[in-house]
């Protein structure tokens, strides 16, 4: 179901056939009468308008219809006021293509819940709103060093996280819009800005209550039913009242442990009951049963590659086949919720800088609280660093934690750590990376330490979203919380009230609908699925002792060696961490074998999984 968008150029019959064999059939044209845009458009619209000078594409849920897209591009004489119509349409999965004969501007969510790629071929930039079929194009080759920064979990951090793991292959990052001129490289630019964290709460709550409907809203029109998620946690039962306020036909969904210790089972039924929905429970067993036994780690399923969110990704199947008799195309989540609306490790250093009154007291026993040495506490807030340094040190090899977590909790990037069955050439990679990025002048996501993070984190929440959507072929998932309406109206927040966290996520809890009991947001008990997960952890493991006493490809390829990674899945973690470097690593490790396959049986002439 993907899109190619190609330059208005001559193209060889050959070259268009593959890109049509690949694809599907062209949708519309140039001016000049070429090919533009090829595929099979997702659900939603797929809208063209022109005017004197610009041709424009609308695809994706944006509520719109064709006479009301030509309204809109009527005004709009040059690619320079493309901009306006990006705010105004571009969220969700909402794509905008500009053209006027000569340049393109390419447009996607901010937070790359749907994204644009591309690649050079047959000396065409080809664009695509998936990876898979411009990976196919370029052979299934690998960027062996974004592989490593998938392997070490530095994906999660700005800049790893908008590499692809294909060679040759490039993507949008955070709020930035494409721009490919004539005979010119495609070129990344920002079209969206953080607003600044100087608003009182009070200011804010009414801002962000009507955010969240008007997402709700495009995101919900004209559906028969939708579903979303119901864990107990904050987050998502504060999204099923605000679903249940607008009138809808409401599925909700609740992964429950075998832990009887386990609260979140009362809270979720509570908020289903006062909320009236259709409210199904499955064993959280049974998730990662399926998830383990069913969802093949192979490129047609996972088309961005492995990485530590691959778990998550693949439960998609899972809530897909519960929810499949309900009539709903839309599964929403609480995906960014913690990030935007909770703590995150750099507000106390933004806090500190921010002049609120009080702070000083108000950090002094937040330090006693958390047990936090006097010397950590004193070099996080003291912390200096810039964006550019950090990104440095990891290109120099320098991958040195300090004594105590709480003196980097400031950190721009979260540093890769290297558990010992990592190769010297696995950091070479990451440190190459790094210096590649840091070489093309890559800059912080906001001057705000605070803001950066955050952002960071909700980048990472659009991948996951955007991935989930590859695994479930019938219904759409998304998080109302990565609306353009909800994150400005959350980072606009002041750090005094974002960093007194009490009730929890204050703001949230401020703009709650009125029939939501503030009592949820008081709650102190948070649910653990330990045993759930050290269970899935074990078979995980038993198959990595097994796959790795064999050989590997990620052996042969020199980033692990087999001999450390067998005796770490023998070994025993009181925290599970090092079980879970071991589950990502196995993960990836068949990943590579069915890609492998893949190239296989594209050579000898079968057809492509995708």
């Amino acid at each position: 179901m993907a899109l190619f968008i190609l330059p208005d150029t001559d193209i060889h019959e050959r070259t268009l056939s593959l890109f049509q064999d690949t694809v599907g059939p062209v949708l519309c044209h140039h001016r000049s009468g070429r090919p533009w845009i090829l595929g099979s458009p997702a659900s939603g619209v797929f809208l063209t308008s022109h005017n004197r000078n610009l041709n424009f594409v609308v695809t994706g849920h944006a509520c719109l219809k064709g006479g009301d897209l030509t309204q809109k591009t009527d005004r709009i004489s040059s690619l320079s006021q493309t901009k306006d119509l990006a705010d105004e349409l571009v969220d969700f999965d909402v794509l905008l293509f500009a053209h006027n004969g000569e340049e393109l501007h390419a447009y996607a969510p901010v937070f790359q819940s749907r994204s644009l790629f591309w690649t050079r071929f047959d000396g065409l930039v080809v664009v695509s709103d998936e990876q898979y079929p411009l990976a196919a194009l370029n052979g299934f080759e690998l960027d062996h060093s974004v592989l490593a920064t998938r392997l070490a979990n530095a994906e999660v951090s700005h800049p790893f996280m908008r590499r692809p793991i294909w060679l040759n292959v490039d993507a949008l990052g955070t709020a930035e819009y494409l721009h490919i001129a004539k005979d010119s490289e495609p070129r990344r630019s920002l079209w969206w800005r953080p607003p600044k964290a100087d608003q009182p709460l009070d200011e804010l709550k009414h801002k962000l209550s009507t955010g969240i409907e008007t997402a709700l809203r495009s995101r919900t029109e004209g559906r028969p039913a939708v579903s979303a998620d119901l864990s107990g946690g904050l987050d998502s039962t504060t999204l099923g009242f605000f679903l249940s306020s607008i009138g809808l036909n409401l599925h909700t969904f609740f992964m429950e442990s075998r832990d009887k210790s386990n609260n979140d089972w009362s809270w979720s039924d509570r908020a289903a009951r006062e909320i009236s929905s259709h409210h199904l429970k499955v064993p959280y067993q049974s998730v990662l049963d399926h998830i383990t036994g069913e969802i093949p780690a192979s490129p047609s399923i996972f088309p961005e590659g492995p990485g530590a969110l691959s778990t998550a990704i693949a439960s998609a199947s899972t809530i897909e086949k519960h929810i499949g008799g309900t009539g709903s195309t839309l599964h929403l989540n609480g995906h960014a919720g913690d990030a935007l609306f909770g703590q995150v490790s750099s507000m106390i250093w933004s806090y500190f800088r921010s002049g609120g009154r009080g702070r000083y007291a108000w950090i002094w026993r937040y330090r006693t609280m958390n047990r936090i040495p006097v010397p950590a506490l004193i070099r996080m807030l003291l912390d200096r660093r810039t964006f550019s340094y950090e990104l440095g040190r990891i290109a120099s090899g320098n991958f040195s934690y300090p004594a105590h977590d709480a003196s980097d909790y400031s950190s721009w990037i979260q540093v890769p750590r290297f558990p010992s069955f990592f190769t010297e050439a696995t950091r070479e990679q990451v440190s190459n990376l790094a210096l590649s990025e840091l070489r093309k002048g890559v800059a912080e996501l906001s001057p705000d330490r605070t803001a950066h993070q955050i952002l960071s984190y909700l980048t990472v929440h659009g991948a996951v979203n955007r991935r989930m959507n590859y695994v479930s072929d019938k219904v759409q998932f998304d998080s109302p919380y990565l609306d353009r309406r909800v994150v400005e109206a959350a980072l606009s927040l002041n750090h005094r009230d974002r960093t007194r966290q009490y009730p929890a996520k204050p703001l949230l809890a401020a703009a709650r609908p009125k029939e939501m009991g503030l009592d949820y947001f008081l709650r102190r008990d948070k649910g653990d699925y330990t045993p759930e997960v050290f269970d899935h952890h074990r078979t995980i493991l038993d198959r990595a002792h097994d796959t790795f006493s064999g050989g590997s490809l990620l052996g042969d390829m020199g980033l692990v060696k087999n001999e450390e990674v067998v005796r770490a899945s023998d070994s025993y973690s009181a925290d599970g961490i090092a079980y879970s470097e071991v589950v990502d690593l196995e993960f990836a490790e068949r990943w590579l074998r069915n890609v492998r396959e893949e190239k296989i049986r594209i050579a000898a002439g079968g057809t492509q999984a995708w």
